[in-house]
């Protein structure tokens, strides 16, 4: 199975999982239908670390099928591959109490607090677990992170 294909059938997993459809394939901006999200999710991570990395590869492939709104923020400032447009997060507040990298916050769009957080990255199993378990505001399966 390639690289390619694997993404499209985690993307079309998670689409399921998240309760919404999933189009294998599906890039960010692409005009699939994209339901009203109260959660945002935003990863500080950085370029040079392969978990953040990683990170950011999972989640991809759950949120941009299902529109899932996420912001990159990179300590050094550079593109934490998928994710070729990112925030620098040197100076900003939030990214300033990051002691561990990635670090995913899910912030409430409406009062723009943050309602919980994942930090680490074990591995896309785990991970996806607390990702379904705090946007859906359901339990993780014990998966923990």
């Amino acid at each position: 199975m390639t690289r390619g294909m694997r993404t499209a059938a985690l993307a079309a997993m998670i689409g399921l999982v998240l309760g919404a459809p999933a189009r294998a394939g599906a890039d960010a901006g692409e005009d699939a239908p994209r339901p009203e999200w109260r959660i945002g999710v935003i990863l500080v991570g950085a370029s040079w670390c392969s978990y953040s990395q990683a990170a950011a590869q999972t989640l991809a492939a759950a949120a941009r099928p299902v529109g899932l709104p996420v912001l990159v923020a990179s300590a050094d400032g550079r593109a934490i591959g998928p994710y070729s447009r990112v925030e620098d997060a040197r100076g900003h507040p939030l990214a300033a109490e990051v002691t561990v990298f990635p670090t995913v916050f899910f912030v409430d769009l409406e009062s723009q607090q943050v309602v919980d957080r994942i930090e680490g990255f074990r591995n896309p199993r785990a991970f996806l677990g607390r990702l379904r378990a705090i946007v859906t505001g359901g339990e993780a399966d014990g998966a923990q992170n």
